[in-house]
């Protein structure tokens, strides 16, 4: 792996994280900037992710707020995990928002006490598929 001019070496062996987005002119872009947070800790990459995402919404702009890992040649490539954690918290939402429109609590109740367990799963299912079913 070679490093950019400037970069100590190690660099090139850890994963940088950013945002892939959509702003309000319909540009994509992605956020990252490392003078302003570690572009190392993927948890706060994903959180900045997700706000980004309550903001689209919030602004009525298409949500596709994605996480991104950066590759040590500099290119970009989307962080399936996250993907897959994102959308199926979309669907079990979408699920849960049927169910009260239906007015059917017993199922409500039902899949909020098994929300761990159908997140888990339905990750594994998205995973597997390779995104196919998103």
């Amino acid at each position: 792996m070679s490093e950019a001019p400037g970069e100590p070496s190690w660099i090139a062996t850890h994963t940088r994280y950013g945002v892939r987005y959509t702003d309000a002119t319909a540009e994509s872009r992605i956020a990252y900037d490392p003078d302003e947070y570690d572009p190392y800790n993927r948890a706060f990459a994903a959180t900045r992710c997700r706000g980004i995402r309550s903001e689209q919404e919030d602004r009525g702009i298409p949500v596709d707020a994605t996480l991104m890992r950066r590759l040590p040649g500099g290119e970009w490539e989307e962080d399936t995990e996250w993907a897959a954690d994102i959308q199926a918290w979309d669907e079990y939402v979408a699920k849960m928002n049927a169910l009260d429109a239906a007015d059917d609590v017993q199922s409500m109740t039902d899949l909020r006490y098994g929300r761990d367990r159908w997140l888990a799963n339905r990750r594994k299912e998205l995973l597997a598929a390779g995104g196919e079913a998103r």
